[in-house]
């Protein structure tokens, strides 16, 4: 019986990367050449 990833202890440790390459459905774009990123800022007053 051929098995895929195990997709609970790859969402544990955050890894879609090796997810999807194991699937063989991973998308490489290649650089963009823009930082996007997630921005959090926190305000102790």
């Amino acid at each position: 019986m051929k098995r895929g990833p195990d997709a609970k202890a790859l969402l544990a440790k955050h890894d879609s990367y090796g997810f999807f390459h194991a699937l063989g459905d991973l998308v490489v774009t290649g650089p963009t050449r823009t930082n996007v990123n997630d921005y959090r800022a926190i305000l102790v007053d």
